[in-house]
């Protein structure tokens, strides 16, 4: 903990340092130098609907949430987007989603997306693009600025009880040089 402070201190110390050394203007130059050197690098990911997909509902925020409306083993589909396939023991719902990674005003063309899912439960499995997901993640490459299309995949067992099925897909991203 001490020496967290101490490098936190001298940080702040050789942000301050400019302002008296170099002047006010200098500074601030320095200052925006920093910031943008910072950001230059940062990736955003973005999840847009697909016009084959569901609805892709509250899409704001960095998060997304796709609906597959209610189904059941027996009954015929009813969400527009959605397919079903049925298995011996399992029932797969399928949609398509966009992805779009900006990379900033950084150097590299790609990104490297890590795909996890935030808890695992044994009665279902999520997909995508035909990969399992777990919680250990699957990375994947996608072109800075380009928007690619994804198909993911809901394996239900007929063996679990009927109700709603949530599962969180994390999506993060790294610079692939």
């Amino acid at each position: 903990m001490i020496r967290t402070r101490r490098l936190l201190g001298l940080v702040l110390i050789l942000l301050a340092v400019p302002c008296f050394v170099l002047g006010a203007d200098r500074a601030r130059t320095l200052a925006q130098a920093m910031a943008a050197a910072a950001g230059r690098n940062q990736l955003t990911i973005t999840i847009l609907p697909a016009a084959s997909g569901a609805e892709l509902q509250s899409y704001a925020g960095g998060s997304g949430y796709l609906s597959f409306g209610q189904t059941a083993y027996y009954a015929a589909p009813k969400t527009p987007g959605v397919t079903e396939r049925r298995n011996k023991g399992s029932m797969t719902l399928s949609t398509r989603f966009g992805l779009k990674v900006d990379c900033g005003r950084g150097s590299s063309f790609f990104a490297e997306i890590t795909m996890s899912l935030f808890a695992v439960d044994p009665s279902y499995s999520v997909s995508v693009d035909g990969v399992r997901l777990t919680n250990a993640g699957t990375p994947a490459v996608q072109r800075c600025g380009s928007v690619t299309e994804h198909r993911v995949e809901v394996e239900v067992s007929t063996a679990r009880p009927a109700g709603p099925i949530g599962s969180t897909v994390s999506f993060s991203a790294a610079v692939k040089y």
